[in-house]
């Protein structure tokens, strides 16, 4: 197997050499796919693959070779459906290439969700219900969907909506999931979805229904085996995203129909779960219609509608609080259905009875007893499914993610990406094993291996001068303010240093934490005539014009993206010339997430004072920023010829040697680390550039502080 590998990647031989494509041996795509298929071996791998290896050639090869030795499926899971696209493409010549050598074939699927197949009748009924309520270029958008839904065959799928509109140069103006499928609804090229995904040998998903996977026992993708086959091969790439992807999972997206699903395949008390399930899901509708007529407790939200449990729903009379008794009993029928499978340790039971616990807790307070803890609890509905449902424990997530390496016939899984983490040695992906609940002993039984080419690019930097640029905040990120207040001034000093890289050419990708630093850049060039050509060839992304911006930066040769959505997908060899970073992309400490890792803490009986918990939080967020920074310095370097020049806006930075920077800050330092190692050199050569124009002479500001003190101290009675 490990011949067949170095063939076809090191031998001119070799038929990925010679389909006319162009490509050449490369020792370091050569090394990475042999590090995969090492963690392939061993059972666990985690690999990082800096930008320029070729990860996905490199997986998929490595997989494929595995996998026709052992019969096994191959799962790979990626961040996007974007991403998704991309391995697709790869497969499609790659698999025949594969096959040709092994005499194995390698049929692959794309499988997606059901929120992304389009459902004429909600978008028809949703148009009857709203029509005379929304803007006549909203309707119009609407109207444009119907149209191409009715006159072009399918699959309608959500990307070829957005497309489509793309091209009318106009944006759907609600959220999608409005008119996706929901739970039940039968679907002809849904159902010849996963027919075909039956069949494949490569199975391509993405992080979302990964999770879902892991939280219903391994109902969909049977990662296991099934029918006497291998556990499959699993491949997670952008596996880094895995912990937040799963957290987002647990905190919103779990109804009452799917704990039926979360029990062991055949178990006796499946069809008591599924009646019990329900009448909670009736009983909770019930409570929904009562707060619509009233009026109260409803919280809105853009993906679904919630209701807080409280004691103000008693002020909606006796039907309340018999719905709220009704629904409490039938809680605690369920808990003791469950309790068998908590004490045979059965992973989804033992996190239903978790979470059932706490929404328990709630109702009983809601009912006036004070025995029990009160807990902030809601019940919700998602436009997807239809339907009432519950949050788990967010806290819970590492937990769930150890299901994908855990057990006797668990999958071979390689854990990849780009940004695994930011240590050398023995701390080498501990950050991420952590994270997937991968610590200790099991760490050191797996295979870990870090790859980077020597030489991939050319990079160059520019930093904003530190002492006379302010701080990209009015205030410091505290947990008062979650929203910090943005400084206009720092962008005013980095529209300057923008203008200053559109004057040398090409296109410029400015990365953004943010969509409201996009508006805040956008609002000052409107209001400054200096910059009105600076305004003329910028491009503003938008959540819901993503992709018409990315195809408008790509066809116009000197256009500036600004983008908080680009940090990762963007794939442009050849064509960016420049990435501005006006400011590091440190997420705001929240104090309701503090609240909920102290109770986690407290919970497992650990430490948990408010210094420990803001330390803990804040290295979390400084891990995450660090990756986001990795991942937007590889959107310049594609292909081995890109030249990039990256303008660092953020005073924050640590300054060149010899350099003052006063707003420099205990994490400047670890923050440069997110720079690839090849590139430091250039980073501490970088240039200095000032908005106000490079002063005569730089004054030493800590002199010219204690100058001023003194100056204050004996000033005249």
């Amino acid at each position: 197997m490990r011949d067949a590998l170095d063939f076809f990647f090191a031998d001119r031989a070799s038929p990925l050499f010679n389909d006319g494509a162009g490509r050449r041996p490369r020792e370091v795509q050569q090394r990475y796919a042999s590090e995969v298929l090492t963690g392939l071996n061993e059972g666990i791998g985690m690999i990082e693959g800096s930008t320029g290896v070729g990860k996905t050639v490199g997986y998929l090869a490595a997989a494929m070779l595995k996998s026709s030795e052992t019969g096994a499926r191959i799962v790979v899971s990626t961040q996007t459906i974007e991403l998704q696209e991309q391995v697709s493409r790869t497969m499609a010549w790659l698999g025949p290439m594969v096959e040709n050598m092994t005499g194995t074939r390698f049929p692959f699927e794309k499988r997606i969700g059901r929120r992304n197949f389009l459902d004429l009748e909600r978008l028809q009924k949703f148009i009857a219900r709203y029509a005379r309520e929304i803007s006549n270029e909203n309707l119009a958008a609407l109207r444009a969907v119907e149209t191409w839904m009715v006159e072009t065959e399918g699959p309608h799928l959500r990307q070829g909506m957005e497309n489509m509109l793309d091209e009318l140069e106009m944006a759907f103006p609600f959220d999608p999931a409005i008119i996706g499928l929901q739970s039940g609804t039968r679907s002809a090229d849904y159902d010849a979805m996963i027919e075909r995904a039956a069949g494949a040998k490569v199975l391509i998903v993405n992080h979302a229904l990964l999770c879902l996977n892991l939280l219903l026992s391994d109902r969909l993708l049977h990662l296991r085996g099934r029918d006497g086959e291998p556990p499959a091969i699993l491949i997670a790439d952008e596996a880094d995203h895995l912990e937040g992807t799963m957290t987002g999972l647990m905190s919103e997206r779990v109804n009452f129909r799917m704990m039926a699903g979360m029990l062991p395949d055949g178990a006796p008390e499946e069809a008591e779960v599924e009646f019990l399930a329900d009448r909670l899901s009736l009983a909770a509708c019930n409570l929904r219609a009562l707060h619509e007529s009233a009026d109260v407790g409803i919280s809105r939200f853009s993906n679904s509608i919630a209701i807080r449990i409280e004691e103000s729903l008693l002020s909606l009379g006796d039907e309340a609080r018999v719905l709220l008794e009704d629904i409490l009993a039938d809680l605690s029928a369920l808990q003791n259905v469950l309790k068998p499978y908590r004490d045979s340790h059965h992973e989804g039971a033992v996190e239903l009875l978790e979470s059932l616990k706490g929404l328990r807790a709630s109702l009983a307070g809601a009912l006036g007893d004070e025995e029990e803890a009160r807990r902030d609890t809601f019940f919700y509905w998602t436009p997807v499914r239809g339907e009432p449902g519950m949050s788990l424990e967010p806290e819970n997530a590492r937990r769930i993610l150890a299901r994908l390496w855990l057990g006797d016939s668990a999958p071979r899984v390689i854990f990849t990406s780009a940004t695994m983490t930011r240590h050398d040695g023995a701390r080498a992906m501990t950050d991420f094993g952590n994270e997937v609940g991968i610590s200790g002993i099991s760490r050191e039984l797996s295979h870990c291996a870090r790859v980077s080419p020597e030489r991939f690019g050319e990079m160059t930097f520019v930093q904003i001068d530190p002492l006379t640029t302010p701080a990209p905040m009015l205030t410091e990120i505290v947990d008062s303010r979650e929203f910090p207040e943005l400084n206009e001034w720092h962008a005013r000093a980095n529209l300057k240093m923008i203008a200053r890289a559109a004057a040398v050419g090409g296109r410029i990708l400015v990365l953004v934490p943010a969509y409201r630093d996009s508006a805040l850049y956008q609002r000052l060039m409107e209001k400054s005539p200096a910059l009105s050509e600076l305004l003329q060839r910028s491009i503003f992304s938008t959540q819901r014009q993503r992709r018409a911006s990315r195809r408008a930066f790509e066809e116009r040769e000197n256009a500036i993206l600004f983008a908080p959505d680009a940090w990762v997908g963007l794939d442009m060899p050849g064509l960016i010339r420049h990435i501005v970073m006006p400011r590091v992309p440190l997420l705001m400490n929240s104090t309701a997430a503090n609240h909920s890792f102290e109770e986690y803490l407290r919970a497992r009986g650990e430490r948990n004072t408010e210094s420990y918990i803001r330390g803990t939080r804040f290295a979390q967020m400084q891990n995450k920023a660090i990756r986001k920074l990795t991942q937007g310095f590889g959107r310049g370097i594609r292909v081995a010829s890109d030249e990039v020049t990256v303008w660092i806006g953020d005073p924050r930075w640590p300054a060149p040697e010899g350099v003052a920077a006063p707003h420099a800050k205990s994490w400047s330092r670890t923050i440069a680390s997110s720079v690839p190692e090849r590139f430091r050199p250039a980073l501490r050569e970088a240039e200095i550039f000032y908005p106000e124009g490079k002063p005569e002479a730089v004054r030493d500001p800590v002199k010219s502080f204690r100058k001023r003190r003194g100056r204050r101290q004996t000033s005249p009675e």
